[in-house]
């Protein structure tokens, strides 16, 4: 059974799918070679969803009943669709709606002062309602990969970014409470303005936006993307970015990995397949992707020190514990060790907060312990503000064993961080700090923390070496 499955609440897994028809082989034939990275990025997709074995999928896309200011669920009993329309009626989906999660969204949007309207309750509930064909091209992906659960249908609402994204997270919040695993899939094409000769006609504007959005994806930034500028978005004729604002509200709130996939616009439009999952990976295949996304997707940031802004983000922001991923986030990292993370706010120190040796079963674990304790229960400082996030620096300190101490000669302040002990008191310094520069001022300090006296014969001395991550 995949680790992923251990997450049994909220939403487990997530994704961008592109939903052009030329993927579906019945429907592309010959020209499905022009988008083979598309075909294996969305195959991959639907194998993580599968792998997740979330009760229902959400499919959020922007081709179904659209309104201005209300979000628009399919509340029948079964949802159906074919690609008759594009010469392939044998393509076939028909699954089962998940109601009572449609409910439970209802009420907690209800809340948060946003609208979901039934649109079964307002045009005849009847029991089947049709799925256009950017719902049914992902689905079809689900349904070869052994999808068997249910889904809900969910179309767009033409306002703000934020309140997409709002809608997002209120999608996790709803499942949580009721205790649904669930995942939430965008359906979206970006650039339609891509090439000359693209659908919508050609803007070089339009690779532009595709970068930026495929960049905060894989940067788990969304404030990068709620701060696209308009007239980029505009020049880019895409379909699938408030889609994406939605899913990429519920999984920043559930503190799942991206993945990038795959990025391509063979036909003048841009495709992107992204998934978002506990970090655990797949197949050979899978990690090797994932850790290029992680190296790529964190702007210089190592992952470690990735996991630990994005637990700090979502705790501040949310009051959510993410899961730790089950696998490193990093390699040659060690399976549990001692971490302290610290915090840097335009230079001056914010919070640090850390642990000796392991107290969690893995690292990840440890990390994303210390770095909530960093942010929020240093007793020098008062907790981290939501508006400090942005320009806060973070570093993540692994610690090796601690060895002890014959004679002082053996310690060097920019090399060994120190431990000085004396019955049941203990301090701590970090070695390589700014203004230490002697072994006598490190022990003074690490004394001081302790409460105990420099010059204490009885002190007790171990050195440890720490790999830092910025």
């Amino acid at each position: 059974m995949s680790a992923n499955t251990t997450v049994r609440k909220g939403v487990i897994v997530g994704g961008l799918s592109p939903h052009p028809p030329i993927i579906i082989p019945e429907v592309g034939g010959s020209e499905l070679s022009r988008a083979r990275p598309t075909v294996e990025g969305v195959t991959g997709l639907a194998k993580r969803f599968v792998a997740a074995n979330p009760r229902t999928v959400v499919v959020v896309g922007p081709h179904g009943p659209v309104m201005r200011n209300s979000f628009v669920a399919l509340g029948n009993q079964t949802v159906v669709g074919d690609l008759a329309e594009f010469g392939a009626p044998q393509v076939q989906v028909s699954l089962r709606t998940d109601t009572d999660l449609l409910a439970a969204i209802a009420a907690e949007a209800k809340d948060e002062g946003l609208s979901v309207t039934d649109f079964a309750e307002r045009h005849g509930r009847g029991r089947t309602a049709e799925m256009d064909y950017a719902t049914l091209v992902p689905l079809y992906y689900l349904d070869k990969a052994g999808y068997g659960g249910r889904v809900l249908l969910m179309s767009m609402a033409y306002t703000d970014l934020q309140a997409c994204f709002s809608f997002g997270r209120v999608i996790h919040r709803a499942a949580a409470k009721a205790g649904f695993p669930v995942g939430v899939l965008a359906s979206g094409d970006l650039s339609h303005r891509l090439k000359p000769g693209a659908p919508a006609g050609y803007d070089p504007r339009g690779a532009e936006f595709d970068r930026a959005l495929i960049d905060a994806l894989a940067k788990n930034d969304p404030e990068a993307l709620l701060s696209l500028d308009p007239e980029l978005i505009e020049a880019a004729g895409e379909c699938g970015l408030r889609p994406v604002a939605i899913m990429f509200g519920a999984v920043t709130a559930a503190g799942l990995v991206p993945t990038v996939l795959s990025y391509e616009g063979p036909f003048g439009v841009g495709y992107g397949v992204v998934a978002f999952d506990a970090g655990s990976g797949g197949g050979e295949s899978d990690r090797e992707a994932q850790g290029e996304a992680q190296s790529a997707g964190t702007g210089g940031e190592h992952p470690l020190v990735a996991l630990a802004r994005r637990t700090i983000e979502t705790y501040v922001r949310d009051g959510t514990v993410i899961r730790p991923p089950a696998s490193p986030v990093g390699e040659g990292l060690p399976a549990a060790a001692g971490a302290f993370v610290s915090l840097h706010f335009h230079g001056n120190l914010r919070g640090c907060i850390g642990t000796i040796g392991p107290t969690r079963d893995t690292l990840n674990a440890e990390v994303v312990h210390n770095a909530i304790a960093a942010a929020t229960e240093d007793p020098r400082f008062t907790a981290i503000h939501p508006s400090e996030l942005a320009d806060l620096e973070i570093s993540v300190d692994v610690l090796g064993k601690p060895e002890p101490v014959a004679d002082r000669v053996q310690l060097d302040p920019k090399r060994y961080g120190v431990i000085v002990e004396r019955g049941p008191r203990r301090g701590l310094l970090l070695p390589d700090l700014d203004g230490v520069e002697s072994v006598d001022q490190q022990i003074s300090i690490a004394a001081q923390k302790a409460g105990l006296s420099p010059r204490d014969p009885g002190l007790k001395l171990y050195r440890f070496e720490v790999v830092r991550y910025h």
